[in-house]
């Protein structure tokens, strides 16, 4: 992913949690009987490694975004 370049890492990075966020949300919609729910999404700890040191502002979108 990375030999493609950094925007193409973020877009790949984007586009597999939006289909993480949109299994995990389908899943709760059947299986409501949760009585504690917890996820861990990473585009805001991937952003961090990609911009940390150019742009904190994309850390913050990532954090935002999610």
């Amino acid at each position: 992913m990375f030999e493609k370049g950094i925007n193409e890492a973020e877009r790949a990075m984007w586009k597999i949690h939006k289909y993480r966020k949109q299994k995990i949300f389908k899943m709760l919609e059947k299986h409501t009987k949760h009585k504690l729910f917890m996820v861990w999404f990473d585009p805001a700890d991937l952003a961090g490694r990609f911009y940390m040191s150019k742009s904190k502002l994309k850390v913050m979108r990532a954090y935002f975004k999610q």
